[in-house]
């Protein structure tokens, strides 16, 4: 018997332990059609459901749960589930296992490389394996959904399924070309209203071409015209023009002999004002030395006042002094008229207590201290001078005082 061919992308072995119903089940389909049959709960949504979620599904397109822990058997830690899928006639098949585990962590092994999820999802769009179409892959609990999808959606799925999906991208193409020959006709439409609008613009520029053309005949006409009234009235105007430089010449002569006449008879004039220029000159050079002398007065003047003032001031110091002095004579004759008292009451009493005595010297004291203030508050000395008779310095009981006043 010859050996079965399986094309690329058909399940050749199909293996599962501790998944949903199954403690471990493998199964063997042949390269063409395969049916299961087995009462309820035998296994057979079983065998499906591991089919799908080996081949990295979502678990959502199932429609019995949304995470993959759900799927390993009730009392397991983990489920397993090995897929064998054919890589075309002659080359080796791919291997892919997947380990689903209570963390709802899952691991993939390719041909017994560990692999990433998205590793085999693009092996399984190389093989045209596609579990989201309902076309291709119909689980039990999609049914209703597979029945709710319109014919342009049956049509899609189903040229996605065949022939690796070369019908779907041809059709696809065809849409596009259709949408772009749409697009052509609208623009065609476009084309031509604005095809006709443009023909309406060119007949209405036509008549303002027209009516350009009529206007610009007349406009080289008036141009001639106004060349030859140009013409006219360059000649008009050189006739003037002649006859004007003629009267100029007239006037300016006429001018030139007024002006000789003018300058002859303002010569007079000139020399009287030159004169006249110079007196004004020695008149502001008199002013400027009258106006320096006036302040120069001024100056000396208020000098005078201010050293007035100053000798004024003077004055009533000297005044103030000389009746101070006068209070301080007077002050001095009291002070000699008490020392001269003191004198005769010291010698009146020669042999008093020695107490008496020296009390009698403390008021000498108080009375030469008192003079000397009174002769430094007056501005002069008034000196005191102790003779060798002077009882406190010699000893003995007489004493003369000498004052004398400067001022």
């Amino acid at each position: 018997m010859a050996e079965e061919i399986y094309e690329k992308g058909t399940i050749i072995k199909i293996r599962c332990k501790d998944f949903m119903t199954y403690k471990e089940a493998t199964f063997r389909p042949s390269p063409r059609l395969n049916l299961i049959l087995a009462p309820n709960g035998a296994g057979k949504s079983s065998l499906t459901c591991a089919m799908a979620l080996g081949l990295a599904a979502d678990p959502k397109i199932l429609g019995r749960a949304d995470k993959a822990i759900n799927f390993i058997k009730r009392g397991a830690e983990e489920a397993f589930t090995e897929v064998t899928l054919s890589a075309g006639p002659g080359k080796r098949p791919y291997i892919i296992q997947r380990t689903l585990k209570k963390d709802n962590m899952s691991r993939y092994r390719v041909n017994g490389k560990e692999q990433p999820r998205s590793h085999v999802v693009q092996l399984m769009q190389d093989l045209n394996v596609q579990l989201d179409n309902l076309c291709q892959f119909l689980p039990q609990d999609r049914v209703q959904s597979f029945a709710q999808m319109t014919p342009k959606q049956l049509l899609e799925e189903s040229e996605r399924a065949l022939a690796d999906g070369k019908y779907y991208q041809l059709h696809q193409e065809l849409v596009e070309e259709s949408k772009d020959l749409e697009n052509i006709q609208r623009s065609t439409g476009v084309l031509e209203r604005k095809l006709e609008d443009e023909e309406k613009l060119l007949a209405e520029v036509q008549r303002d071409k027209d009516r350009y053309d009529q206007r610009d005949a007349l406009e080289r006409q008036a141009k001639v015209l106004e060349s030859r009234l140009a013409w006219v009235s360059y000649r008009e105007a050189h006739a003037k023009a002649i006859e004007t430089q003629d009267k100029l010449k007239a006037a300016k002569k006429n001018l030139a002999d007024r002006k000789r006449q003018l300058d002859e008879s303002q010569a007079p004039i000139k020399e009287r004002k030159d004169a006249l220029d110079k007196q004004n000159k020695i008149v502001t050079k008199i002013k400027a030395a009258v106006t320096k002398a006036e302040n120069a007065m001024e100056a000396a003047n208020n000098q005078c006042v201010n050293q007035a003032n100053k000798a004024q001031e003077s004055w009533d110091q000297i005044e103030g002094l000389k009746k101070q002095a006068e209070r301080q004579q007077q002050d001095v004759a009291r002070a000699e008229a008490a020392l001269a008292k003191a004198k005769e009451d010291l010698e009146n009493v020669p042999n008093a207590a020695s107490q008496d005595q020296s009390q009698s010297t403390q008021d000498l004291d108080a009375l030469r201290a008192e003079i000397r203030d009174l002769s430094a508050q007056a501005c002069f000395p008034i000196p005191l001078l102790a003779t060798e008779n002077d009882p406190y310095m010699s000893g003995s009981h007489s004493m003369t005082l000498h004052l004398a006043l400067v001022l």
